[in-house]
Parts: C-alpha cells; structure tokens; sequence
C-alpha cells in the first residue's frame, strides 16, 4: 500500500514537470506573436498600437529584452519618464545585450537624465501608496529617486488609518528634490474648529482705519442696511442694521464695559473763595460789616475823652499831689 502510494506522488510530480515547460512554451510562443505585431505597428509609425503590442507581449512572457522595444516607443511618443525608466530596466537586466543595443540605451539614459529631474520621496509608514499627478508610482519604501520632468508635480501619499497627505514640489532639470512626509492617525488628528459665526465676529459694525497712501488714516464707515432690506439674507462683516423699532440703537460692544476716563489736575486757583456749607450764606470780611466800624467809632471816642478829662487841670477843684490826681476818692 506504501508503495502504490509513493508510485502515485511520484507520477503526480512528474506530470508537473511535463506540464511546467509547456505551459512557459505556449506562454513565449504567444509573446512572440505580439512582438511581431508591435514591430509591424511600429513600422507604419503607429507608435500607440505598437506600445500595447509590446506591454502585452511582456505580460505573456516577461522578458527583459522587450524594455529596450518600449523604451523606443516611449521615446517616439515624447514620453521622456517613461522611456529612461524602460532603457533603465533593460540595462540592469540584460547584462549580455547586444553591444549596439547597449550602447543605444546608455545614449539615451544620458540625454534624457540631462533634461529630466529626480524626486526622492521619504515616509516612515510602511506600505504607503505614492500617487504623483494622480498616478501611482509604488508604495513606501520606493526602491529609490524617481525621474520627473521640469515644472510643478503633485505628490500624494494615502495609507489606511492615516489622514492623506499632499505636497506640491517645483522640479528643475538635472536637479534632485527630496519631500519628507510624515503621516498622522486619523484619531490623533486635532477635530476642526467650528467656524466663526456673526454674534462672535468683533469686526460686525465696527468702523474700520487703514492707512492711504499717504500715510494718514482713512476711515472707512460700516455699511448700513434697514431691518427690513437685512431680512433674508446673511449681514455681511462691516455691515450695520439699523433698527425701526422705536428706541436707541444700542452702541457696538455694548457688553464691553468702557474704560476709566484719566484723571487730569486741575490748576489750583488762589483767588477763589472756599463755597459756603449748605444752609449757610457767604460771609463778608468783618471790616466790611457795619458793626464793626461803629464799635471802631465807639472806641476811638470814649479814649478821647479819657485822654481829654486827664490832660485838663485849669477847671479841677483837686489838689495835685506828687502821687497824682487823687480827686476822685475825695
């Protein structure tokens, strides 16, 4: 019983074998056919027929040698990226090529590398799709600088769980450009800010000042609009309503308290007067009031007639004494 089983293993890997060359066999043989059908394309100079051919041919049998005849297409359809990467191929894997061959590729890949520029793309997410223009070009890590023709190109990188990335990067001919990208997950991504509505926007009714070309500022006065012509549509920013409901129109930033009014110093005036209290009357200066020039009055007269009443002694009946006049006591 072991040995009909291992007989029938046996048998079963040779039928394999048998059927391995056959299968690469028909496999060329049909590539054989395309390329032929690519050459006669080519030779009528209908260069896009022949280029199908020959990329059909290759996917057939994928053979090496066919990079030299669409690198010739390439070239003749004023494809220069896709004609030096073809040359490219074909000189790495045909190292026995034919010497004229050889040397028709070379001259090409030094032409064409002269007005094409090098774009080198880095990323740390690992199978990372590489779009540029909108074609994909491989996914992360790329086996190396791609070519790319002078001008603007657009190169995105897209990976699942992380937000798409794009860079707009300036290609020069003969110059290589590295873009660094580093992509973030869609959760550590920061959510959006909401977008700033009317009630919030500090500018709504607010007198603008720029300056003019002469260096002074220039008021510019908001808009205005009547309630009515407002309803229905949004109020654009530097635009005020005016309201016809009766009432003041509150002032813009009402909810903003105002600032303190700065204190200035009075210049002290010495000529004023102090005010009189309440419920009492100025007063005058006591030598302008009547009482006190008629106590004056009063005064002054009676030491005149003391003065006078001592000094006379022609009409006195007293006798003066050395003590002086004791007439009083008598």
């Amino acid at each position: 019983m072991f040995a009909i089983c291992a007989k029938c293993v046996l048998l079963a890997a040779l039928l394999a074998q048998a059927s391995l060359p056959s299968a690469a066999a028909e496999d060329k043989a049909k590539a054989k056919v395309l390329l032929q059908e690519g050459l006669s394309f080519n030779r009528q100079r209908e260069h896009a027929q022949a280029l199908e051919k020959f990329q059909a041919a290759y996917a057939a049998y994928p053979s090496p040698k066919l990079w030299f005849n669409i690198g010739q297409v390439q070239l003749t359809l004023d494809h220069p990226v896709e004609a030096i990467e073809a040359f490219e191929k074909f000189l790495a894997l045909v190292p026995d090529a034919q010497p004229e061959d050889k040397k028709v590729a070379k001259s090409t890949v030094a032409q064409l590398g002269k007005k094409l520029g090098r774009l080198q793309i880095k990323c740390e997410t690992t199978g990372a799709e590489v779009v540029i223009n909108g074609k994909s070009v491989g996914r992360v890590p790329m086996q190396g600088p791609l070519w790319a023709t002078p001008g603007s190109h657009q190169v995105t990188i897209t990976h699942e769980g992380s937000a798409t990335v794009t860079e707009n990067v300036e290609m020069r001919a003969g110059a290589t450009a590295l873009v660094v990208i580093r992509l973030v997950p869609i959760s550590a991504a920061a959510p959006a800010a909401p977008p700033p509505s009317s009630e919030a926007n500090p500018t709504l009714g607010m007198a603008i000042t720029s300056p003019d070309a002469t260096g002074a500022a220039a008021q510019v006065a908001p808009a205005k609009a009547t309630a009515s012509q407002a309803a229905g549509r949004p109020i654009s920013v530097g635009e005020t309503v005016e309201s016809q409901a009766a009432g003041p129109t509150p002032a813009p930033f009402s909810n903003v308290p105002p600032a303190p009014p700065v204190a200035t110093p009075a210049a002290l005036d010495l000529s004023a007067q102090p005010a009189p209290a309440e419920g009492q009357s100025r007063s005058q200066p006591v030598y302008k009031t009547w009482w006190f020039w008629t106590g004056a009055t009063v005064v002054v007269a009676g030491a005149a007639t003391t003065i006078f009443l001592l000094t006379d002694k022609g009409s006195s009946n007293v006798p003066g004494t050395p003590l002086g006049n004791h007439g009083v006591f008598q």
